[in-house]
């Protein structure tokens, strides 16, 4: 029997003040080999972001079946409301386990964040401007890499061909790419030349770099949630990761970076540097207003997505490549090297 009325039919529709949402999955199932020092990673990552992130901020931490130890923790985490969403899976893989967090959801931006991730202060403010500046911007990532800029790219570079916005320019840290390198036990990922120039597109005085990856990065939230939610077999790397890669190729939206880094990836091995720079790096977060996203027309995106299309097939050619490289400024040493 029903006695009165569901206070919330009086009022049915839901309220939030955020507009940011960062999705970290967590798959810790022990603390030997691989695992070994996992947990104190993910502790480090946790207290950075919580160091770094304004009010406006929804995070959701993925339990994907992760020891009790790691369990605990993320549930005294809930329950002091230091993060605001936890959802507990059997391991189902990375990639499901990113779609649990989207879904049920309506966000502005959306990070999607390996449990490594060291945030650094400013990345949340560094990130909006790049959404503001920028038109169609569909991924943005605070780190830098000179290796992305023709993944899903291509139909930017097709349609910059003769902007002078779009140009080599050289790197002002490359140790932000060293330590990218080195945190992923392959300290020769970038060769010479790729650690001298990087390719960035410039507006209103503000450039960032072509291309992003995806151990953490922002979302458009009108580009991920296009996406297919589907379950897959897939659980994780490079071939998962392609659902949310492609978007941007598919819908012309572009995958853009900061030109220095406010991340840094740790790895699975834990180092001194990485309590260190959390020290250091700590202050005070400043209240960010919620950020205008350039957005563009359908006809411009389904333009642009035409590009990309015919974009992905003309840099194959490695003569267009090569001489595309040339004109917008690349060293001629580097040329058949990047």
């Amino acid at each position: 029997m029903r006695v009165g009325i569901h206070p919330n039919k009086k009022d049915s529709s839901i309220k939030s003040n955020y507009f940011h949402q960062v999705i970290i999955p967590v798959y810790i199932p022990n603390n030997e080999g691989y695992f070994k020092d996992a947990f104190k990673i993910l502790k480090l990552s946790i207290k950075s972001l919580l160091a770094s992130i304004h009010s406006r901020t929804y995070i959701t931490v993925i339990d994907n079946g992760s020891s009790s130890i790691v369990y605990e923790y993320l549930v005294k985490l809930k329950l002091q409301h230091q993060i605001q969403e936890l959802i507990s899976l059997d391991n189902v893989g990375k990639i499901n386990a990113l779609f649990k967090g989207i879904s049920g959801h309506k966000f502005k931006l959306i990070t999607l964040a390996d449990a490594d991730v060291l945030y650094l202060p400013h990345w949340q403010k560094e990130t909006y401007s790049i959404f503001e500046t920028f038109s169609a911007v569909g991924v943005v990532c605070p780190t830098p890499s000179s290796k992305s800029y023709l993944h899903n790219n291509q139909g930017l570079l097709l349609r910059s061909l003769l902007n002078k916005d779009l140009y080599f320019k050289d790197i002002k840290n490359p140790q932000d790419l060293k330590d990218f390198a080195h945190s992923i036990g392959n300290k020769d990922f970038y060769n010479k030349y790729q650690l001298e120039q990087f390719l960035v597109l410039k507006s209103h005085r503000k450039e960032v770099v072509i291309g992003a990856g995806h151990y953490v990065a922002t979302y458009n939230g009108e580009l991920l949630y296009k996406l297919d939610l589907k379950n897959t077999n897939v659980k994780m790397g490079q071939v998962g990761m392609s659902r949310f890669d492609n978007l941007s190729r598919k819908y012309g939206y572009l995958r853009l970076a900061t030109t220095v880094s406010y991340a840094q990836h740790m790895g699975n091995v834990y180092e001194n540097w990485m309590n260190e720079k959390l020290k250091n790096e700590s202050e005070k977060v400043c209240e960010l207003t919620e950020p205008q996203i350039k957005q563009i027309g359908k006809t411009s995106l389904f333009i642009y997505a035409i590009f990309n299309k015919i974009g992905s097939h003309i840099f194959k050619i490695k003569s267009f490549k090569y001489w595309y490289l040339r004109i917008k400024g690349l060293n001629p040493l580097a040329i058949k090297q990047y």
